[in-house]
C-alpha cells in the first residue's frame, strides 16, 4: 500500500481496467504556487508519545444498499436510528437511495468486548520536522512529517502546531492529523496545515503529538489495494504523479484515499495532498489517478504514495 520513489521513473503504459465513471476524486488539500518559498525550519528532537492504553472499540459498518433498502429497515436492522445515519452520512437523500450505494452505519456493539482489561501498549510516534512556508497573500503553510519509531502499528495521529512571538509566548497555536491515518512500524506520515494571515513570529515553529492510538486490529481498513504504473515529472512549478489504484484483494474498497508526500533534496516535507474517491472499486480493477501539483516549498526531489480504504461489509 506504500509507494516511495526517487524522480523520473520510466512511463509504462496506463491500465486499461477502470472503475465506474461515477467515482468523482477530489483533492483534499489544495495548494498555492509560492515563488520564492521562504522556509524557517525547525528540527523537533524526536519524543516517544506516553504509553498509551488502548481500549477496544467497534468500528463504523460499511453498508451497501440493496433492492427495497429504506433508511428506517436498515436503521431497525443495525439497531441505531435513520438520524444517527444521516449524521454519519452528510447529503444524503433518504428517498433517492441507490443499489449499491456505499453508506456508512454506526459500529455495532460488541458485547463481548464488555468488562475486557486493556493491555497498555507503547506508542512510538515522533515528529521528524516541522516547515514554514510564507505565502504572497500573508499567510502561511505549515508541512511535516511523524514516523513511527515503535514495534506496534500506530493510528488517528494528531499534531498540535505553536507559533511564538519575539517574546517567545505563543501567538497561535492549530492541530492538524497525519496522514495516512495507519502508520505500520518505520513508516512516515505527512501533516499540512494553511494559516490564512501569518501573526508576527520571532521564533520557528514547534510540533508535537497529541493523540493517537495504537491499532490493536484493522477493523473495517481494506489493506489490500497498492500503487502501480507510477508516473512522475517533478518539475519546480507544477509537479505531477500519475498511476493506478489496483485492488489486490477478494471483495470490493470503498472510501479510498491517496495520500502523497513530497519531499525536497533536504528530505523535508515540501507538499502534500491528498485524493479521494468513494468506490466500490471491484477485485482486480484498477483505478487510474494523475496529480497536478504546486507544492509550497518548491521542487521536490522525492516522494511518498500512500494509499488506503474500507471495505463492504460482507453479509
Amino acid at each position: 500500500m506504500l509507494g516511495c520513489a526517487e524522480p523520473a521513473p520510466e512511463a509504462t503504459a496506463t491500465p486499461t481496467l477502470v472503475v465506474p465513471a461515477s467515482i468523482t476524486p477530489e483533492l483534499g488539500v489544495a495548494f498555492v504556487t509560492i515563488a520564492p518559498p521562504t522556509p524557517n525550519i525547525r528540527q523537533v528532537t524526536p519524543t516517544p508519545l506516553p504509553t498509551a492504553t488502548p481500549t477496544p472499540t467497534a468500528t463504523p459498518v460499511i453498508y451497501q444498499i440493496q433492492a427495497g433498502d429504506t433508511l428506517l429497515a436498515i436503521a431497525i436492522d443495525y439497531g441505531t436510528t435513520v438520524g444517527e445515519i444521516e449524521a454519519l452520512n452528510p447529503g444524503i437523500q433518504p428517498n433517492l437511495l441507490q443499489i449499491g450505494q456505499a453508506i456508512v452505519l454506526p459500529p455495532r456493539q460488541d458485547a463481548s468486548l464488555a468488562g475486557i482489561a486493556p493491555t497498555p501498549i507503547p506508542v512510538q510516534v515522533a515528529v521528524r520536522s516541522v516547515v514554514l512556508y510564507q505565502t504572497p497573500l500573508g499567510g502561511a503553510w505549515l508541512l511535516g512529517d511523524v514516523v513511527n519509531e515503535g514495534e506496534f502499528p500506530a493510528e488517528n495521529l494528531q499534531v498540535a502546531i505553536t507559533l511564538r512571538d519575539l517574546s517567545n509566548l505563543p501567538v497561535a497555536t492549530a492541530a492538524a492529523w497525519v496522514y495516512p491515518t495507519l502508520l505500520q512500524p518505520g513508516e512516515r506520515g505527512g501533516f499540512a496545515l494553511l494559516l490564512e494571515q501569518l501573526p508576527e513570529v520571532g521564533g520557528e515553529p514547534e510540533a508535537s503529538i497529541v493523540s493517537g492510538a495504537t491499532a490493536n486490529q484493522l477493523g473495517n481498513r481494506y489493506p489490500d489495494l497498492y500503487v502501480d504504473q507510477i508516473e512522475s515529472d517533478l518539475a519546480a512549478e507544477e509537479a505531477t504523479l500519475a498511476g493506478s489504484i489496483v485492488n489486490g484483494g477478494e471483495i470490493p474498497a470503498v472510501m479510498i484515499r491517496l495520500v502523497a508526500i513530497l519531499y525536497d533534496e533536504q528530505d523535508r516535507v515540501s507538499g502534500l495532498v491528498q485524493w479521494q474517491a468513494d468506490g466500490p472499486l471491484a477485485p482486480g480493477e484498477a483505478l487510474p489517478f494523475t496529480l497536478l501539483l504546486a507544492p509550497p516549498g518548491g521542487a521536490p526531489a522525492s516522494y511518498q504514495i500512500n494509499v488506503e480504504a474500507l471495505r463492504l461489509e460482507e453479509e
